[in-house]
């Protein structure tokens, strides 16, 4: 199929995020029995039911509208109209899934002490729920919830070398490589640009499955836009460059200046180099290029006898060559991130 197709195809299948007023606009179930009460937030003493679906949320009018003024509008509108109440409680209908609003409920009326981060060493959130969260946050306007759930997006796909290659990004959320399509789409909805990056470099390694999408739990399929899709068919060629050069960058006959076993070394490093050649090429030139080296490196310099300061210099190419890359990445990808690829005090980068 030609990339035009593609992303002409690509181009109806994109999920977009509903806006307040399009809550307005969808088909209300047949009658109000079709309503099933949510088992989880359905107060008896609620004065307000969201609809979502054919769920109902019997919840509480004025802390939902002291948290969102787009929740307070809807609100007075539903109560100026009056045509649907239930027990004398208005109905207000929405967009939104079942699942997702629950998960913003959670935050705003908690039945217990909660927190969006989760405590050192506790169970990781569900890249699922952070990601509900976020939509839904800065479509009902709740900016501190919403930069909660950015924060732990921005922790999942950092701007920092270290905690991408030491695996600290994933401390908090637990996510699938899929899970990178709606990351893309929650930094594009939220101009959250400090994540965008590592989530494209995610979503170019995805492969063929990056046109399938990513089934959300409530059966919905995101698909990245038309402009991302292009921005990631680009990237994926220059990455493959990259990752030739990275793979020549580390394997060559010179050895590290602290080898004592000198033309030794230089001949075990010159007949490791075409080994990996041979058998390890093909690798180098997928777009992967932020996979270490490390294990090949480890097996191959004992198997050619290379002495243990050429082994450490070979590790120090390996990684000095992708974080090379990962400092290009912003431009690979066409985006102004700034602070990215250095080390302020602070630790602070643009979001």
């Amino acid at each position: 199929m030609e990339t035009s197709s593609v992303l002409s195809l690509a181009s109806t299948l994109t999920l977009s995020c509903p806006t307040p007023d399009e809550n307005r606009k969808t088909p209300p179930p047949s009658t109000l029995e079709d309503i099933t009460p949510h088992d989880e937030f359905w107060f008896q003493d609620g004065n307000v039911v969201l609809v979502a679906g054919d769920v109902g949320f019997r919840v509480y009018r004025g802390l939902l509208s002291a948290q969102s003024t787009v929740f307070s509008d809807m609100f007075s509108c539903a109560c100026e109209d009056g045509e649907e109440t239930f027990e004398g409680c208005p109905i207000v209908r929405l967009s939104d899934t079942p699942q997702e609003l629950a998960y913003l409920l959670r935050i705003l009326l908690p039945k217990s002490w909660r927190r969006s981060h989760p405590a050192k060493g506790k169970q990781k959130l569900a890249f699922e729920e952070v990601a509900a969260q976020a939509r839904l946050s800065h479509k009902y306007h709740i900016p501190d919830v919403e930069e909660q759930a950015l924060d732990l997006l921005r922790e999942r796909y950092t701007h920092s070398f270290d905690e991408w290659t030491t695996g600290k990004k994933s401390e908090s959320i637990s996510a699938d490589r899929v899970h990178a399509i709606g990351a893309v789409n929650i930094a594009r909805l939220t101009d959250a640009t400090s994540m965008l990056p590592s989530a494209l470099y995610t979503c170019c390694n995805l492969g063929p499955d990056l046109l399938s999408g990513w089934k959300r739990e409530d059966g919905r399929v995101e698909h990245l836009s038309v402009d991302d899709l292009k921005i990631c068919f680009a990237a994926r060629e220059t990455l493959c460059k990259e990752g030739a050069q990275i793979f020549f960058k580390i394997f060559h006959d010179q050895p590290s200046a602290e080898c004592l076993s000198g033309d030794k070394c230089r001949a075990a490093l010159g007949e490791m180099t075409k080994a990996l050649v041979k058998c390890s090429l093909s690798l180098a030139i997928e777009c992967s290029v932020l996979q270490s080296w490390k294990t090949i490196i480890t097996i191959k310099a004992a198997s050619h006898g290379v002495c243990v300061r050429c082994k450490k210099e070979l590790l120090a190419r390996d990684r000095k060559a992708r974080m090379e890359v990962w400092d290009k990445l912003p431009g690979i990808f066409g985006v102004s991130v700034s602070g990215w690829g250095k080390k302020p005090e602070d630790g602070s980068v643009a979001a």
